[in-house]
């Protein structure tokens, strides 16, 4: 239990950073999007309090209807590079946090606008060499929430730690956060020996490390009951869909929307939706009755929820 005197200590640490906050807060957005404040007790977690779409993102997000139909042509390659290269909060959207302990002490984490392909802008203007590349994504790492908490990642589509047809996303997703893995639960339809699938497993993970090499279904092997059974909303949760097969994707999706408490359990997502959109009908084909639309629309509404998701490659 902490001393009176930490409490102390603790007390006048909050009282300085309310002062900070409070000079922070008539910055402009720009000088405050790093001003990631930690919770100075045990017992202090991160609450999601609002998302707040760029105006960028707000374009788009209002005339998708009509932009889709020349999605690439109306990509803006300033406001891209102004994202991919300056991490610009002109562009960026934010989610804001409020502290459990006080709610004066706020925490806005940056993540990228919905616009365009939702996936890398340069895909569009610059070619396929950026098809799946990732660095378009700011994955949430301020969102350590408690000392305490749990890291667990469930990563439906697997392919193998260090392979995969998009890259090794694997091995990407659990580098993007500081810290030790506590759990992972990995899915992967296409079967693969097992001792290939071991080898490349990092020493330090096989230990909290779980393999299913079977396929997932809205069912029985439900990923979303793994994490009702074993997270809790203190734990910090990352959660990975990309199985290339998209009635499977979006019933498990639709169930994911359609449970308040397990949305509550999800902190971070990456999900590809695939669609029916023009650039995409080389990789993708066509998905009729579907539109970029759809898109928008999902990942909004999992943003505004408070999940901070991404659309993955």
């Amino acid at each position: 239990m902490p001393s009176p005197l930490l409490h102390a200590l603790a007390a006048v640490a909050y009282l300085a950073v309310a002062c900070i906050v409070l000079y922070a807060s008539h910055l402009p957005l720009k000088q405050t999007h790093t001003l990631y404040l930690p919770a100075l007790l045990d017992n202090c977690t991160w609450i999601f309090h609002e998302y707040l779409p760029s105006p960028w993102e707000m374009e788009w997000t209002s005339g998708v209807a009509s932009l889709q139909a020349d999605v690439c042509g109306h990509t803006d390659p300033e406001k891209s590079r102004a994202w991919i290269e300056d991490r610009d909060d002109a562009v960026l959207s934010h989610f804001r946090f409020t502290n459990s302990c006080t709610s004066d002490h706020i925490m806005m984490v940056p993540i990228e606008p919905l616009v365009g392909l939702t996936r890398h802008p340069y895909f569009c203007l610059r070619g396929e060499a950026y098809l799946v590349d990732k660095s378009y994504m700011l994955p949430a790492q301020a969102l350590a929430k408690a000392p305490t908490a749990r890291h667990l990642l469930f990563d439906v589509g697997a392919s193998l730690y260090d392979e995969g047809s998009g890259g090794a996303s694997q091995r990407w997703i659990v580098e993007q956060y500081p810290g030790e893995w506590d759990g992972i639960w990995a899915w992967e339809a296409t079967p693969l020996a097992p001792a290939d699938v071991w080898h490349r497993i990092p020493a330090h993970l096989r230990p909290v490390y779980h393999w299913y090499n079977i396929p997932v279904n809205a069912d029985g092997n439900d990923p979303l009951r793994f994490i009702r059974a074993v997270a809790t909303r203190a734990d910090f949760v990352v959660l990975k869909i990309d199985i290339d097969n998209s009635p499977l994707e979006n019933a498990i999706m639709a169930k994911l929307l359609a449970s308040d408490d397990t949305l509550a359990l999800v902190d971070e997502l990456y999900f590809e939706h695939h669609v029916d959109v023009a650039p995409m009908w080389p990789y993708w084909g066509r998905i009729p009755g579907t539109s970029l639309a759809d898109t928008y629309a999902l990942f909004g509404e999992l943003r505004r929820r408070g999940v901070v998701a991404h659309s993955w490659v």
